[in-house]
């Protein structure tokens, strides 16, 4: 269950960012190809989610980040 919670924040963060349907954005998502982002989008990504996680992201694992699960397990770090 926490899982889920985890990923509808993300998700609803990402769609701050790009416009796609949040159901869309699943735990094997490519950040880039299948979601959108740009490497500008996902440092946004990463600030966002350190203000509502209470978490620090690296830059490095931000931009190594491939797949929505690469950003949940940011955030778990």
């Amino acid at each position: 269950k926490g899982e889920t919670v985890m990923l509808e924040k993300i998700a609803a963060i990402i769609c701050e960012y790009v416009y796609i349907d949040p159901a869309e954005i699943t735990e094997q998502a490519n950040l880039r190809t299948d979601i959108g982002l740009s490497s500008l989008d996902l440092m946004s990504v990463a600030s966002d989610l350190e203000s509502t996680f209470g978490v620090k992201i690296t830059e490095r694992a931000i931009l190594t980040s491939k797949t929505v699960k690469d950003l949940m397990n940011c955030v778990a770090k």
